[in-house]
């Protein structure tokens, strides 16, 4: 039986606070989780008699903004003045602030949460970041990966819904971004009740939970109402063809799921269902990855991913190649022999270990065990879980849910270098 690490959960003030003590470790790493991402774009901000369309991007954008502050101090120098780094990023689902120390837990703490629940900007540093993001943007277009993991999610979830847009949002939409909105979108947002903080190290939960109790953070009552614009529109294609400079091909494909009607526990096991059946079929031990491999069609850059949360789920796999269209052929003998014929039981345990193993790993880092736990809290799940499910997950589990998954459609990204 593997044993997972002592954790002690509490709210305060409105904010669940979440210790996860690790005995032996010199840094302590704590988060503050905003339940806001890019995915939170594309709908209407009520106020009084304001309304306001939120434009895409606009999560990472605030990101941004909350770095400055009126008196105009550093906010890294701040910190760095205590011994502590901070660091800020934004997903789909959520916008993250951390920070880093060895010591002056209570100090560093009392700054990021009273960091985060002061918010500060004028025009001026808006158009600032505005050409900051704008190149951010730019280099994030000239990448292939990046073009071709998102070129399949348009064909997901169709090209004007969030989840086909990158999280830093386009050109034409950030420039939409301005005073009102972000007030707006930052009192929607930005409220204890919406946030989580985590905090991992060889601490005693009772520190924290003294540091949090001596903290005056604000507490306002949701003064917003959020009116969502559906855009659910999917790209009826099962193929998307672009062209790029570069030097070989690239590809991506994958399957949409469906996890709306699953509840928080069958969820969880749902996800790793689908990861152990993506590792055995696709993993580099599979013998798939050897064929394809072996025959030099693909690279060691070659994955496979697998997101589920409640509101969209998906899978993706691809890579650099000069034959798309044969790894494809390839892909899908594979998933018909799924159909065909029964798992082997050897390759199912030896995925299953291996998902295991990854799972294991983030317990001896701080930083990445702390962005996992809040990427399952901010959706209700509990990160520990996963290892007791893991243990007790059978063979003909992962089948029926390959069966299930690889029955979806189909959906192909490809990147073609430009001809000279």
């Amino acid at each position: 039986m593997i044993i997972t690490p002592s954790v002690k959960s509490i709210n305060i003030n409105n904010l669940d606070i979440n210790v996860i003590q690790k005995p032996g470790f010199n840094e302590v790493f704590m988060m503050l989780l905003v339940k806001c991402g890019s995915i939170n774009s594309d709908l209407q901000l009520h106020t009084g008699s304001k309304v306001q369309i939120v434009p895409k991007g606009i999560a990472h954008f605030l990101e941004h903004i909350m770095f400055y502050k009126k008196d105009g101090e550093d906010i890294l120098n701040q910190f760095a003045s205590t011994g502590a780094s901070i660091n800020a990023f934004t997903t789909f689902d959520i916008t993250s602030y951390t920070v880093s120390c060895t010591g002056e837990i209570p100090r560093n703490l009392k700054k990021l949460l009273e960091f985060v629940n002061n918010l500060s900007f004028s025009k001026k540093i808006i158009d600032k970041e505005r050409k900051v993001i704008e190149q951010e943007i730019r280099m994030a277009t000239d990448n292939a990966r990046n073009n071709g993991f998102f070129n399949l999610l348009k064909q997901f979830y169709g090209e004007r819904h969030s989840l086909g847009t990158p999280v830093l949002g386009t050109i034409s939409s950030i420039a939409q971004i301005n005073e009102t909105n972000l007030e707006l979108f930052y009192k929607a947002y930005y409220r204890t009740e919406n946030m989580k903080l985590i905090v991992i190290g060889d601490i005693e939960p009772e520190v924290i939970f003294n540091a949090v109790q001596n903290v005056n953070i604000n507490q306002n009552k949701k003064s917003v109402t959020i009116k969502e614009i559906v855009n659910k529109t999917t790209m009826e294609s099962p193929f998307l063809e672009i062209k790029m400079p570069i030097s070989q091909p690239q590809l991506f494909w994958g399957y949409r799921d469906s996890t709306e009607s699953l509840t928080e526990s069958k969820l969880l096991k749902h996800d790793y269902l689908t990861k152990i059946g993506l590792e055995l079929i696709s993993g580099k031990s599979s013998l798939l990855y050897q064929n394809l491999y072996n025959e030099k069609l693909i690279g060691k850059d070659f994955f496979w991913s697998y997101e589920a949360t409640p509101s969209y789920a998906y899978s993706a796999l691809g890579g650099i190649s000069q034959r798309p269209d044969l790894i494809i052929n390839e892909w899908d003998k594979t998933v018909q022999k799924i159909k065909e014929y029964e798992l082997d039981e050897l390759n199912f345990q030896r995925a299953r270990y291996k998902i295991i193993g990854r799972v294991l790993e983030l317990f001896d880092s701080p930083s990445k065990l702390c962005r996992n736990v809040a990427g399952y809290l901010v959706n209700g799940l509990d990160f520990f879980d996963i290892i007791p499910i893991l243990e007790t997950i059978n063979i003909n589990e992962v089948q029926n849910r390959l069966l299930e998954h690889l029955a979806e459609e189909k959906k192909c990204s490809f990147i073609y270098p430009i001809k000279h």
